[in-house]
């Protein structure tokens, strides 16, 4: 129901805010609510999408109190459990320093997993880094390697 629960925060983000339909704050803490239901009961039975999903809940404080902590702990489960997009945003939290201190190397090591998975994102941001000299020495072979 993954689908489903990104249906409810989309219709919640339009209520909230006004845009396709009339501004109601109340609907739209209905339908973040509902989502986060959803998405913890689908994330306990081990469905990596709901717990992406809950992590975008808890990130932007969707139905529930905001709490990067929270967020970075669902993005580190969908990376554990193999999800690529869960590998990059346990790297960008490291990035930014979101739920978790700034570390480029820690950052670096994610981004690079989520890279190995296929996640192009991940690609660039590993670029980034490099270009910028953080989390890791300039190395020419692998960036050579990366953009092959």
């Amino acid at each position: 129901m993954p689908g489903g629960t990104l249906g409810m925060i989309r219709l919640g983000r339009y209520y909230d805010d006004g845009s396709g339909a009339a501004r109601d704050r109340e609907l739209a803490r209905s339908w973040f609510e509902q989502a986060f239901e959803a998405a913890q009961h689908n994330a306990q039975t081990g469905d990596v999408a709901a717990m992406e999903t809950m992590a975008l809940l808890f990130r932007d404080g969707l139905g529930v109190k905001r709490d990067e902590g929270q967020a970075l702990s669902w993005y580190r489960k969908a990376a554990d459990a193999g999800s690529a997009s869960g590998m990059y945003n346990v790297g960008y939290c490291y990035e930014v320093g979101s739920g978790v201190g700034k570390d480029y190397v820690e950052a670096m090591s994610w981004f690079r997993r989520s890279a190995d998975a296929g996640d192009e994102i991940a690609m660039m941001e590993i670029g980034y880094l490099y270009g910028h000299g953080f989390g890791a020495d300039l190395d020419y072979w692998d960036i050579t390697v990366l953009v092959s």
